[in-house]
């Protein structure tokens, strides 16, 4: 059953149980090879969460809590729906929309942690798979994450404050004094950082708690961890960059008045300016370093197929900046980062389509695409032809050069 097939792929993928429910009924697979042990084993859990679900939006798909400790999913199907969990997340933090409290749960087996982003990942291409119509992860997080209430209350606080200032003629500092800031500190322009930090502290910082010394330390924060963001975008090694901002974030919790807060502040940014004006001065890019990270991001690539590969996550296992890859790549190997990441996937999805009997979806689960129709659409951008074509034209020939 090819259904069946594909919710048993994603869930060995997963390492994560899903169970089939219709109607009242519970439906168990069995416990062979080819399919994973399916269960849910709490009628408490099934009645309070199903109901208080399908009441509310039956028809969108959720994340549920169970105890603080298990999070489950909940998938629609057009008859009935997925129950997929117990899981843990790599952190218990998380407290969606829907959370419960109950009998204990009994699992049968060791219960997997799971990342977040691959456990939305899992349900957006199931609610895809089975309903035909896609749903935004940013769409799926904010609907199971921000409460109603919680919302409505954020806007209402919001709406009030802005009122006030404008009455009282107070307010944040614009857009352009930070980005003038941030420009300082990337170009390493300490001739300007005094001045633009002394306009930085000459009010419009917001008001977040009523003790205005403590406020003030707030917003020095803030401006130690905009110049440290911008230090590192620069070039310096986070480790560095991150070290030096906690101990000015010392300084500042134990500055005694304004005058030795601003003190702490502008030290902060004359030293993280000077330091990337020492690094872009002595910096010389070698081809041979080039060559290195190149090679590097090539084998991070190779390894993490599976995944949804971003430029920033292979810069930061390197140590360096997303910009400074992209742009060493894109001259040793004349080709964008992005898109040899995507060459990389459609050349392991024609040899997954000539070498094994796996099916397009389980392919774009596999190769971390965000859902089936995407994968075929990637494919047939790069290939010319849809997946099912490839695999008619290369089914007898399976050893064709073109998939290596």
């Amino acid at each position: 059953m090819k259904d069946k097939s594909t919710i048993c792929y994603v869930s060995k993928t997963l390492g994560v149980e899903i169970c089939i429910c219709k109607d009242k009924n519970i439906t168990y697979m069995e416990d062979t090879e080819d399919t994973g042990r399916i269960y849910l084993n709490s009628a408490e859990l099934k009645e309070k969460v199903i109901s208080q679900i399908t009441k509310s939006d039956g028809a969108f798909p959720r994340i549920f809590k169970w105890n603080k400790e298990y999070f489950f999913g909940y998938v629609p199907l057009p008859q009935g729906f997925l129950i997929i969990g117990p899981m843990r997340f790599t952190s218990t933090l998380i407290n969606p929309v829907f959370t419960f409290n109950g009998a204990d749960l009994c699992p049968n087996g060791e219960i997997n942690t799971v990342k977040v982003s691959d456990f939305v990942r899992s349900i957006l291409f199931l609610y895809e798979y089975f309903n035909n119509e896609s749903i935004s992860p940013s769409d799926f997080i904010a609907r199971n994450i921000l409460d109603p209430a919680y919302i409505r209350g954020t806007s209402e606080n919001i709406t009030k404050r802005i009122y006030e200032s404008s009455e009282n003629r107070e307010g944040h500092h614009t857009a352009a004094r930070v980005d003038r800031l941030v420009e300082c500190v990337t170009t390493g322009n300490v001739a300007m950082i005094v001045d633009v930090t002394l306009e930085n502290l000459q009010g419009g910082h917001g008001i977040t708690v009523a003790d205005n010394m403590r406020n003030n330390k707030n917003m020095a924060i803030v401006g130690v961890a905009i110049v440290t963001r911008a230090a590192i975008k620069a070039g310096i090694h986070y480790e560095l960059a991150y070290t030096l901002s906690d101990n000015y974030i010392k300084q500042i919790e134990l500055s005694k008045d304004e005058i030795e807060l601003s003190d702490v502040y502008l030290k902060c940014n004359i030293t993280f300016t000077r330091l990337v004006e020492s690094h872009l001065r002595d910096r010389k890019h070698s081809e041979s370093e080039s060559d290195f990270y190149s090679y590097k991001a090539k084998t991070y690539i190779s390894k993490h197929l599976s995944d949804p590969i971003t430029v920033k996550e292979i810069a930061e296992s390197l140590g360096i900046t997303p910009n400074y890859l992209s742009a060493v790549f894109k001259k040793t190997e004349n080709i964008p980062l992005t898109e040899y990441i995507s060459k990389e996937k459609i050349n392991q999805a024609k040899r997954m389509i000539a070498y094994s009997s796996i099916s397009s979806a389980e392919i774009a689960f596999h190769l971390g695409y965000s859902s089936q129709s995407h994968f075929c659409k990637v494919f047939k951008q790069k290939t010319g032809v849809t997946p099912r074509k490839y695999y008619e034209k290369f089914s007898q020939s399976r050893a064709n050069t073109d998939f290596l």
